[in-house]
């Protein structure tokens, strides 16, 4: 039987929590002959233990993007999904996967929320990056009258709470998995220029454990963190969707990023990043917070009178054609 989906999983010199990864596609209530797991490690793994799961190990030197291509070339389902060596997925994780797909067969980007947990899998007590807090099925015509919610709600974070349906992964698609990105802003990405429809999930269906070893969390800091994001500018500058609409999210992700780089990294400002920094904190749907923080970066903080200017502004998509010339 065919198997409708396909588990990627990636594990880069790292043993020590790939046991619990795999042992949480074992307790799927999806049944077995349902989906598939591709295995991509640089080490050797004995995968005896699970061999009542349809299980492909692979050995292999990458990145974490190649590892991933590797794994959707050898993959047969109609929908893959991504599961990091130290996340774990709930048990009901792939049966909702598998009905949201089935339900909505204009899918193509599909993303659940997740439960932060420390190296021993102890729920935290408080949160270290933003969940979501709305559900979204997006369609292509209700595209535009979402743009500030797929920029500021962090709809690509972790890769884990990421399946796509394999349609939209095509041969354009590879210069993604093989650039210098973060694999869920890269899986993003692909999903932004190929993905007819978007479902946002409000239900935490994975665990994201942090532990000293973390992508993000090692040595996260603000600074470290966007100066590492800033790697994303060169390959967003060569984008293009043929969708009008989607081109306008591709031009806020890049605005996004390059104001962090800016702000963070010690990168000189110029009179187009203050334009730039104004049309996000217009764009925020937080935008007092945001300006905030913004103007606390920039020394502005005795401007009170600007701040509330700020906050009173209300018509953010003809803003955004106004000043869309500033950034592209």
């Amino acid at each position: 039987m065919q198997p409708y989906i396909s588990v990627v999983v990636t594990a880069y010199n790292r043993k020590e929590f790939l046991k619990d990864s795999l042992e949480s596609l074992l307790k799927q209530t999806l049944p077995k002959n349902e989906f598939e797991v591709i295995l991509l490690t640089n080490f050797e793994f004995n995968i005896e233990a699970y061999h009542s799961l349809q299980i492909k190990n692979h050995v292999l030197e990458g990145t974490a993007g190649e590892f991933m291509l590797e794994g959707v070339k050898l993959s047969k389902g109609e929908v893959i999904c991504f599961l990091d060596d130290d996340d774990i997925f709930m048990e009901d994780k792939l049966c909702r996967v598998k009905e949201i797909f089935q339900k909505k067969p204009d899918v193509g980007y599909y993303k659940h929320n997740f439960r932060e947990v420390d190296s021993d899998l102890k729920v935290l007590k408080r949160n270290t990056v933003k969940h979501i807090n709305e559900a979204k099925y997006i369609t292509t015509s209700e595209f535009k009258n979402n743009f500030v919610y797929l920029t500021f709600n962090e709809v690509f974070f972790n890769s884990s709470t990421i399946s796509l349906r394999r349609k939209i992964i095509n041969a354009n698609s590879e210069i993604f998995f093989k650039a210098s990105l973060a694999t869920d802003i890269m899986l993003w990405i692909v999903a932004v220029i190929n993905s007819s429809a978007l479902y946002i999930d409000k239900s935490e269906l994975s665990l994201y454990r942090i532990h000293k070893m973390s992508a993000i969390h090692a040595a996260r800091g603000d600074e470290k963190y966007n100066c590492k994001q800033g790697e994303t500018l060169p390959v967003f500058a060569t984008l293009g969707a043929s969708n009008r609409d989607r081109n306008y999210l591709l031009n806020l992700m890049r605005l996004r990023a390059e104001i962090d780089f800016a702000l963070f990294c010690k990168s000189k400002f110029t009179v187009r990043h203050y334009i730039m920094i104004f049309l996000m904190i217009l764009l925020s749907d937080n935008r007092f917070k945001v300006t905030l923080v913004f103007f606390k970066k920039m020394k502005l903080m005795n401007k009170p009178v600007i701040i509330k200017l700020l906050k009173s502004e209300k018509n953010i998509i003809e803003l955004l054609e106004k000043f869309r010339a500033a950034f592209t």
